[in-house]
């Protein structure tokens, strides 16, 4: 009894040992164990459509409900392969050595061994010849399987929606209690990793630019997590600006996370537009190397490049650029390409001027205008559509058109002061003083709210109405008013002027007769 006692003790000590299992646990639920136990198997950690397969790559030896010696046999599929490249993990009756056993308290060890094993299973052709044992599709984060049988299983995943995932090992063995041997149903959570990328404007430190800013962005992404011997290897960043956008392709730096360049030996870059493997548009596209790739699992790389706001801008309401990264999603499939993608987005905004009589209704055109910020007269050139757009080579007179009205495009937030230069044709009055325009984005969305503009008329200057807004436009209206009939005609005037004069010498005069003969009497 005592010998069949200290059999057990050896035989559950080897159980403990080589049930170490990847993230795992197991239910309340268990049965008495046979050749032919079966059990529950949840694996968590997954997402919607993930393709999973489970390979048994070790059996159990049950006999009269209990284990028998050698308790761990290598499946006939793994043998040649596991003596080939692991020679030590197999004994000459293919039982799992106790070698095998200690790698499993080893998860670096063991990882690189799962790795090694579902490359070659991935592998055409392979020297593994198994097939699952059960294969599902993730519709849900966790899956569950049914009918599992005693052994020790690789899992392996594919087709996720963006996760890598790297292959996991898990145990189906009994256990003992109380002289009864049973078996436990199991949950399984998978190891992978998600390649993320971060979009960010590093300067100007808002989201709101003019036409000829230069705008530098920063891309942070993180490398996948590949299995060591994995055979779809992709890593790249790109970017794809709007027509509003010019990249200056010279300013483009790759650096680590922590500040460090990268060696330009570690990544090709494509700085002309091209489509990726996706067939996705793309301005530049940076394609690192396999063996950088593998070198720096999870390692944050950081993209900077500037790129110029154009006169195109001005047809925008928002400057959008996409930034993406591209990864294989499945390591051991070649057609897994995927990219993920995020967006950023920069603001320019407008001045539309009406030009209207007294009236209100009237218009009025061939005025003309400057608009200045921080006492300097900004300068512009007109666009295709007739806009003014800001260029330093420009003019600083805005005209008012034919139709009443000129519009200004692609400025951004700040202060600005506007002021009448010309009057229209028709005997109206220059306005002395100005308008400041304040505009302030306080949501940092492009969409000015009432609350964000304030307009200061200063001196005769008079606006007709409410001042619209359309989306990050101000649209106002400026009246001109003609001179009032307040005058004699000119002959009239300059009369008028000389005969007070006149009396005004006479009225002198007097006082000065009165002042003599004050004098004479003192």
């Amino acid at each position: 009894m005592k010998m069949k006692n200290k059999w057990l003790k050896r035989v559950l000590t080897t159980m403990v040992a080589i049930g170490m299992v990847l993230m795992t646990q197991t239910s309340n639920v268990s049965a008495e164990i046979s050749a032919d136990s079966k059990v529950q198997v949840t694996i968590t950690g997954v997402e919607n459509g993930t393709e999973l397969s489970m390979y048994k790559i070790i059996d159990i030896q049950i006999e009269n409900g209990a284990p028998k010696a050698p308790v761990y046999t290598w499946v006939t599929g793994v043998q040649n392969w596991v003596k080939d490249n692991y020679p030590s993990y197999i004994g000459e009756n293919h039982e799992v050595t106790t070698e095998f056993k200690n790698l499993l308290e080893d998860v670096e060890k063991a990882k690189s061994f799962y790795e090694k094993m579902a490359a070659e299973i991935h592998r055409s052709p392979s020297t593994i010849a198994i097939t699952a044992a059960k294969t599902a599709t993730a519709s849900a984060p966790s899956v569950t399987l049914t009918d599992i049988g005693l052994g020790y299983y690789l899992i392996c995943a594919k087709h996720g929606v963006e996760q890598v995932y790297t292959p996991t090992g898990f145990n189906i063995a009994p256990v003992e209690e109380e002289g009864t041997w049973s078996v436990n149903d199991q949950t399984v959570t998978m190891k992978s990793s998600t390649p993320t990328i971060v979009k960010t404007v590093i300067d100007p430190t808002d989201t709101t630019v003019a036409i000829t800013d230069s705008v530098c962005y920063q891309l942070t992404a993180q490398i996948p997590t590949y299995p060591e011997d994995a055979s779809a290897i992709t890593f790249a960043i790109g970017d794809k600006l709007s027509e509003g956008l010019t990249l200056k392709p010279d300013t483009i730096a790759v650096k680590e996370a922590s500040g460090k360049e990268i060696a330009a030996t570690n990544y090709d870059v494509k700085k002309d537009p091209g489509k990726t493997a996706k067939l996705t548009d793309y301005t530049f596209e940076i394609v690192f190397k396999e063996a950088y790739i593998k070198a720096n699992p999870m390692l944050n790389v950081q993209v900077t490049y500037d790129a110029e706001v154009n006169d195109k801008a001005l047809t925008m309401d928002a400057l959008k650029n996409i930034a993406y990264i591209g990864y294989n999603h499945d390591p051991y499939d070649t057609q897994s390409y995927k990219e993920k993608t995020t967006e950023k987005l920069v603001y320019t905004y407008g001045i539309k001027v009406l030009k209207v009589g007294e009236s209100g209704t009237d218009i009025l055109k061939n005025a003309e205008f400057t608009l200045s910020k921080d006492g300097t007269s900004l300068k512009f050139k007109k666009a295709t559509d007739g806009s003014y757009v800001i260029n330093p080579k420009g003019d600083t007179v805005l005209t008012v058109g034919t139709d009443g009205h000129f519009t200004i495009q692609g400025i951004d937030e700040g202060s600005y002061v506007l002021k009448e230069t010309k009057v229209p044709d028709g005997g109206y009055v220059l306005p002395n003083g100005d308008i400041t325009i304040a505009l302030k984005d306080k949501n940092g969305n492009g969409s000015l709210e009432q609350d964000e503009v304030t307009l200061t008329t200063k001196g005769t200057y008079e606006l007709e109405g409410t001042v619209e807004l359309e989306t990050n436009k101000v649209v106002m209206k400026v009246k001109n008013s003609k001179a009032k009939d307040m005058q004699l005609p000119i002959t009239g005037g300059a009369g008028t002027v000389l005969f007070s004069i006149v009396g005004i010498v006479f009225m002198l005069g007097g006082v000065l007769v009165i002042v003599r003969n004050s004098k004479r009497h003192a």
